[in-house]
């Protein structure tokens, strides 16, 4: 399995927040991205087989991030997937980890708290120390 992130947020300054905070973090990857739902089940698609982790925005402009975990799941995808979302409401949450999200993560401007969030994970499947 190679080190390929699928990212995919409808926002390009999300982004390339979260490619910031990659680049901290010190891992070797390659990330694919998409900013719409019909990206990422295209992208999902395409590259199942290679992805290491999976980050979907919560709110897209065409659908949400917890369809995109869900056919995660329904295709038996064997890495882990968040959903970012800037809302902290439960039922948000419970959305995304019942459409089989492995995390919830709450978005932050702040590159470190953001990264201080995935770290856990990163190092769970060895991106990073």
């Amino acid at each position: 399995m190679s080190n390929t992130i699928l990212l995919v947020d409808d926002d390009r300054a999300h982004r390339r927040l979260f490619k910031r905070l990659l680049e901290r973090s010190g891992v070797d990857i390659q990330i694919v991205e998409g900013g719409s739902t019909s990206e990422g089940r295209e992208l999902i698609d395409r590259h199942l087989h290679e992805l290491k982790l999976a980050v979907f925005d919560l709110n897209l402009g065409d659908g949400r991030g917890s369809e995109l975990a869900k056919r995660v799941r329904d295709a038996q995808g064997t890495f882990p997937t968040v959903v970012l979302s800037t809302s902290g409401l439960e039922f948000d949450r419970d959305e995304a980890l019942a459409a089989g999200a492995t995390e919830f993560i709450t978005k932050s401007p702040d590159v470190e708290e953001l990264l201080r969030s995935f770290l856990p994970l990163l190092r769970s499947i060895g991106l990073c120390r």
